[in-house]
């Protein structure tokens, strides 16, 4: 059994979500640290001897620092994640070596990626990379993120060249990924929580993150139903082509035996015997074969049933309903030595 899948290996902690210093406070966790042994990082999974280079620094006992928790499950009353929406936060795809699991592993069940960057910096060669080996699979809705918009602030320039900037980097973003220049969103989230916080408007409006909520609203919500049933069709014709190749496979060896029973003609009635023994066996193999085949079918046809029930409105409305009654707390897993 998977660590995170033992209850006692949790620790909840409720999330004051109508007082931001509380809140805060109480998401601090997700952010500390402990420092181990090499030998314990090693066996974690926070330091490869293929992959030095994304290892984390070592001290002069040996010891390097890795996060004190290895999972976070935060349920926060957003309005998009009301509608259904489920965020997944890995570790940085340049610190593959030390977490592949938590980050490539999730990848191609994604149903959509958002691709963080600085910037003030832009797209690196090792951003281009990641980018080129890991998401360059159009099955993927992709978005791009241009953070910390507020570094691009000078105070020689007037907010119009500011914006300018800004826009120049977000093109050339898009012209070095080869995404829409409508898929790139710039904003500063650092901005975006303080004026969520403060409850300033003109403020949140200004960091960009209303933007990139808009786009989630409109470009990725929508097509869960397409999602959804692309996935039933890839199902439906995996089982197709299956079927298809065990009767191709029972038309051939029909037709070996239809040959072979009429190279017996005029032989002796031994070796008619053998072969009407063989067909009685195969025969018998095809009968074992053919309800597996009904049961497989039977299979997917409930998961057709279940997906167009889950894509009812009012399932849907009943589904989060009675996730949001039962998930009230943020709930972390502790990174303990034996995670």
């Amino acid at each position: 059994m998977a660590l995170r899948e033992q209850p006692a290996l949790w620790h909840q902690v409720p999330l004051p979500v109508g007082d931001g210093a509380a809140l805060a406070q109480a998401l601090r966790p997700v952010m500390q640290t402990q420092r181990v042994p090499l030998d314990e990082a090693r066996a974690l999974g926070f330091w490869s001897d293929e992959h030095p280079e994304d290892n984390p620094p070592c001290d002069a006992q040996d010891q390097v620092e890795i996060p004190a928790w290895r999972h976070a499950l935060i349920n926060y009353p957003h309005p998009l994640l009301k509608r259904g929406l489920v965020v997944l936060d890995t570790p940085g795809l340049n610190a593959i070596g030390a977490e592949p699991e938590l980050t490539l592993a999730l990848l191609p069940s994604a149903h959509a990626a958002l691709f963080l960057l600085a910037a003030d910096t832009g797209v690196s060669r090792s951003d281009l990379a990641v980018w080129r080996d890991h998401l360059g699979d159009r099955g993927i809705e992709r978005f791009v993120v241009l953070n910390k918009i507020d570094t691009l602030a000078d105070p020689l320039l007037d907010s119009a060249q500011v914006a300018e900037q800004v826009r120049q980097q977000c093109d050339q973003a898009a012209r070095t990924l080869g995404v829409p220049a409508s898929r790139v969103h710039a904003l500063s989230a650092r901005q975006a929580l303080t004026a969520r916080l403060q409850g300033d408007a003109a403020s949140l409006a200004s960091s960009g993150l209303p933007g990139l909520e808009e786009a989630l609203v409109h470009q990725l919500l929508p097509p869960r139903s397409l999602v959804l049933g692309r996935l039933v069709a890839a199902g439906a014709l995996a089982l197709q082509q299956l079927a298809r190749s065990r009767l191709l496979d029972q038309q051939r060896q029909l037709a070996d035996q239809l040959a072979e029973l009429q190279g017996l003609r005029g032989k002796s009635a031994g070796r008619l015997q053998l072969v009407a023994q063989r067909l009685v066996a195969e025969s018998s193999d095809f009968e074992r074969c053919a309800p597996r085949l009904a049961a497989l079918r039977q299979v997917l046809n409930r998961q057709i049933e279940s997906v167009l029930q889950g894509l009812a409105a009012e399932g849907v409305r009943q589904a989060v309903h009675q996730w949001r009654e039962a998930a009230q707390a943020g709930v972390l897993m502790r990174g303990a030595p034996r995670a």
